[in-house]
């Protein structure tokens, strides 16, 4: 209980750049197949925030401040990034992953977008 606790007040303080950084360390840590893709440039990410290839997932991540964000805007960032992938990735994948904080869905009474 109380690592849970401290794991959701770790995920409360995680902004969309912090959100990123540490998805994929514990991917990495988790999965040592697993492979983040940064930004380069005026490419930036394509959609992907990394990639598990034996798995063919390919996971985006998205973790706007709190209370910023509408469930509107989340499943369009959603399509958005879906439809980078698809544009740019479509032979790299068989799924995705649309990751974001647990917060989010106690702001959203665990709405799916």
């Amino acid at each position: 209980m109380y690592a849970r606790l401290k794991f959701m007040e770790l995920m409360a303080e995680l902004n969309e750049s912090t959100f990123e950084a540490f998805f994929h360390r514990l991917m990495s840590a988790r999965h040592p197949e697993f492979l983040d893709v940064r930004t380069h440039g005026r490419l930036g990410d394509q959609g992907s925030d990394g990639f598990m290839l034996h798995e063919s997932k390919l996971y985006a991540c998205y973790a706007p401040p709190p209370q910023t964000v509408s469930a509107t805007e989340i499943r369009q960032k959603i399509r958005s990034d879906l439809a980078k992938a698809l544009a740019q990735r479509a032979d790299q994948f068989d799924t995705f992953v649309f990751v974001r904080p647990e917060s989010l869905d106690v702001l959203f009474g665990r709405e799916r977008p």
